[in-house]
């Protein structure tokens, strides 16, 4: 056998250990809690009719598959510990890095050996229809109307939520993160340093943006005498289509809304209008000349390596040019009203319970205790007066004390880390005056958010459909990517080019992806 052969079996050996091991862990934990919850006094089985009063008279204990906080344990957060207290609910946690999580998780699903619960497991809307209509995953539409009341109540007075947890076949099999409605796209950050050294205001249309990048190219605006100002910059992590809403362009993926109906952007008279302006940005050397090539990485290195950069795409502008240069880089506010996309803000598959769940009904309340604002502050910030504190203002600080740094305290004090988590983002969020920066981009989206656009439905698909969409988009999207780069540098002509690659589009598919999007979104807006 070749060393490449024995390398897979190697692997596959290696898997199925894990998958044996894991599975022990959890066939131990779960024969010890049944007992545990069956002999617990209070404590509601699954065939319960009246809803779970929290906190349990006697514990009861469960097991969860999760992914840790940085390097803390989700057990050892003091977010975990004190819901315990107060719900006297008790979990044997498998703690699974971020780099092996899709693979162990997928291997326990598949090989029939897995938890009574996911948290923080990524779990894609493709694993939960496929383990959902096979019974893996819990249906909790009944039993988030009977045992999570925090919930019911924000799905009440936020539709939208509902309607992105609600899968295709009209299920919800996971509890989401909620948080407030958000820019549906990176802002784009403009130097105000340079405006001011130039005379200039922030640009409020498409022709003064233009000006506005002229004059950063030919006005030494970082006064070193040198030309090596970048007007504009963008890479392959933050792609130039983030210029959309700023040229008039309402972009939701690659879809838009043209007189209410879904229509593939890239196929508009507006796209060719797009691709015309960058066009010009690029010869007149406004855009960097490697914008299709630089990843985000080397944004970052240049915004760190001194004050050439005019205008960038980020989450945050202290991302690339750093905390304390932060505050010189205003987020460009929508030239338009009711153009830039805005997000519903909700992360699915955050928590789901598993057929194996002896008391699923126990496991849905003591996950509903997040979607209050007390529990969404014990996920997101901590422990009130050990992590944070609130001013008589109602604003509120972190309390660094003895994490030092604000990452090591988020690691230990709450839910939160490099997964998602089940909770709602409360509402004093956005009042933390400790991180400056933070505060900054926070209010900087919520600005853009009331300018912005409605936000577009979440599109649930069938797995026939799932596969279909991903088999053709699969060869349209690098098409399309490589198409925008060509016309932009000047490698093909847009009107010598346009037919030809409409006629590839359609030949790739296009017309059957359209008719599942629209038949998916008009499903999404019936409901």
């Amino acid at each position: 056998m070749s060393w490449g052969g024995m390398s897979i079996m190697l692997r596959k050996v290696v898997a199925l250990f894990l998958a044996a091991m894991m599975s022990l862990s959890f066939a131990a934990c779960g024969a010890k809690d049944n007992k545990t919850s069956r002999s617990s006094k209070g404590a509601s089985g699954s065939a319960s009719s009246e809803p779970v009063k929290l906190p349990l008279s006697r514990p009861v204990k469960m097991t969860m598959l999760a992914i840790p906080n940085s390097d803390v344990k989700l057990d050892d957060t003091l977010a975990m510990e004190e819901m315990e207290k107060q719900t006297n609910v008790q979990w044997k946690i498998q703690s699974v890095s971020g780099a092996d999580l899709i693979e162990k998780r997928n291997l326990l699903l598949n090989s029939n050996q897995y938890p009574d619960t996911f948290m923080k497991s990524y779990l894609d809307e493709g694993t939960l229809n496929k383990h959902g209509s096979q019974g893996t995953f819990v249906k909790l539409n009944d039993l988030i109307q009977k045992d999570a009341p925090n919930l019911t109540k924000v799905l009440a007075e936020r539709p939208d939520v509902r309607q992105a947890i609600t899968l295709a076949d009209g299920f919800i099999y996971a509890f989401p993160e909620i948080d407030s409605l958000t820019v549906g796209s990176n802002p784009l950050f403009i130097n105000q340093k340079w405006l001011d050294a130039l005379g200039l205001k922030a640009p409020t249309n498409t022709d003064e943006f233009y000006e506005v990048l002229s004059k950063f190219k030919t006005g030494d605006p970082n006064g070193n005498g040198k030309a090596d100002e970048i007007p504009l910059i963008c890479t392959t992590g933050t792609s130039i289509n983030g210029l959309y809403p700023y040229l008039g362009i309402t972009n939701y993926g690659h879809l838009t809304l043209v007189d209410g109906k879904p229509q593939y952007i890239e196929t508009t008279d507006q796209f060719k209008e797009f691709l015309k302006f960058c066009k010009k940005l690029y010869q007149e050397e406004l855009l960097a000349k490697d914008a299709f090539t630089m990843d985000l990485d080397q944004q970052k290195a240049i915004g760190a390596s001194g004050d050439t950069l005019g205008c960038f795409f980020e989450a945050g502008a202290f991302l690339t040019v750093g905390r304390d240069r932060d505050k010189d880089f205003p987020a460009l506010m929508p030239f338009e009203k009711d153009v830039y996309p805005i997000g519903t803000g909700t992360v699915g598959g955050t928590f789901a319970i598993t057929d194996k769940c002896k008391y699923p009904d126990i496991a849905v309340a003591w996950a509903d205790q997040w979607y209050s604002e007390e529990g969404g502050r014990l996920a997101w910030m901590g422990v009130e007066g050990e992590t944070y504190k609130i001013n008589e203002d109602g604003s509120w600080d972190w309390i660094l004390g003895k994490y030092g740094d604000l990452g090591t305290l988020r690691a230990n004090a709450s839910i939160q880390g490099s997964a998602q988590h089940p909770s709602v983002q409360p509402e004093i969020w956005m009042k933390n005056v400790s991180d400056k920066n933070e505060l900054k981009v926070n209010k900087e989206r919520s600005k853009i958010v009331e300018v912005g656009a409605k936000s577009f439905p979440t599109l649930h698909y069938s797995d026939a459909d799932n596969k279909k969409v991903a088999n053709i988009t699969a060869d349209i999207d690098p098409y399309v990517s490589q198409y925008i780069a060509e016309i932009v540098t000047g490698r093909q002509e847009l009107d010598e080019s346009w037919d030809t690659y409409i006629d590839t589009l359609q030949k790739m598919g296009l017309d059957e992806l359209m008719t599942i999007y629209i038949k998916v979104y008009e499903d999404a807006v019936s409901q």
